[in-house]
């Protein structure tokens, strides 16, 4: 990978037979990928950052019986969700996000113990998510941000045990409150609902059951009420993203959150004193890591006092203040990283590199 190769694959890529691993990714290559079709040792193909336009339909790679790892990200490809793809027997990680795929996510699944990773943020994907997407019991990171999913999000999420990350955000579901099935996800880690239409309160559970949440975003909503007391004793929470609700009432305690590095609360009708609550000292920030801060403090007499902020907003801003263009935060996934978290990227500005886990 990483060349600059262009044009299309040569048919005699078809009698490589003891090929395992092909890794031509980040070229400017088009075409057809059906050259890798009949490969029965490939086990795991990396074409992502390239021009491939093929059509993924029904015999779209199914000749493949080792394969391990697709990673087709950030092309040009059309047609729908592979469902053969999401029976694979040996297939642990299925990459598409990127793509012009559409349709609706497939329902005729099969109980699946395999698959761990898909990612299908950035697509065209609609239609209601169907129950029986819990069939996908191994998944451990389920990507289906910025698609076009509408109707109510499926309770059978709450089955999948195994989510550490879940983003739903950008997708125009039906207005509802945060799902009460997502307590259930104890192992969550980064949890997006960012612009899904969420309405109601904030649930005390998100502080209480999903004690090792990392990121949390569920901002531009419909929220109301207050932040509930239980968000302070997410310890290991790094990012924190309440703003553009219209949420009300004193912000709470927040001291216990020595991992907070980003924490957004603007654009809300959120009430209190910074200093008070320990966040600033004089000019300084003074809560765990915390690096960005906004909140509606711009006005002469503001309803969220800070003298700390990295960011003032007045509370009604519809311009970019507080992060009403930031990006979802996705994980931007690389084979090269083991499809592990490296960074945060909100922005070009907004970045956090991760400390590797021990």
């Amino acid at each position: 990978g990483n060349n600059d190769f262009s044009g299309n694959l040569p048919a005699s890529m078809q009698q490589m037979k003891a090929m395992t691993e092909c890794s031509l990714d980040d070229n400017q290559l088009s075409g057809s990928v059906s050259v890798f079709n009949n490969l029965e040792k490939l086990e795991a193909l990396y074409l992502e950052d390239n021009k491939f336009s093929d059509t993924i339909g029904e015999s779209f790679l199914d000749q493949m019986p080792s394969l391990e790892t697709l990673d087709l990200s950030d092309n040009e490809f059309e047609g729908e969700v592979p469902v053969h793809l999401l029976k694979h027997p040996t297939l642990t990680v299925m990459d598409l996000h990127g793509n012009s795929l559409g349709g609706p996510f497939p329902s005729s699944l099969e109980e699946n113990n395999k698959l761990e990773f898909l990612a299908l943020h950035g697509n065209f994907l609609n239609s209601e998510l169907p129950k029986e997407i819990q069939q996908l019991k191994a998944l451990r990171h389920l990507d289906l941000s910025s698609n076009d999913f509408g109707g109510q999000m499926p309770s059978t999420l709450g089955e999948m045990s195994n989510l550490q990350y879940l983003f739903l955000g950008d997708n125009p579901f039906t207005p509802g409150r945060v799902p009460d099935f997502l307590e259930q996800l104890t192992n969550l880690e980064e949890l997006s609902l960012k612009r899904t239409k969420r309405t109601g309160s904030i649930p005390d559970w998100l502080g209480t059951k999903l004690s090792n949440l990392l990121l949390l975003d569920i901002s531009n909503n419909i929220l109301t009420g207050q932040i509930p007391e239980s968000i302070g004793e997410l310890s290991g929470a790094a990012f924190l993203l309440f703003n553009h609700n219209t949420l009300s009432g004193d912000l709470p305690d927040l001291q216990r959150l020595s991992n907070v590095a980003m924490l957004l609360i603007d654009n809300n009708s959120i009430t209190g004193d910074a200093s008070d609550l320990g966040i600033c000292e004089g000019d300084n920030l003074n809560l765990g890591n915390l690096q960005v801060f906004t909140s509606d403090c711009s006005t002469d007499k503001p309803d969220f006092v800070c003298s700390c902020c990295t960011e003032c907003c007045s509370g009604n801003d519809t311009d970019s203040c507080g992060g009403e263009e930031l990006s979802l935060g996705n994980l931007d996934p690389y084979w090269e990283n083991g499809y592990v978290r490296q960074m945060f990227v909100f922005s070009e500005d907004i970045i956090f590199k991760m400390k590797p886990k021990d």
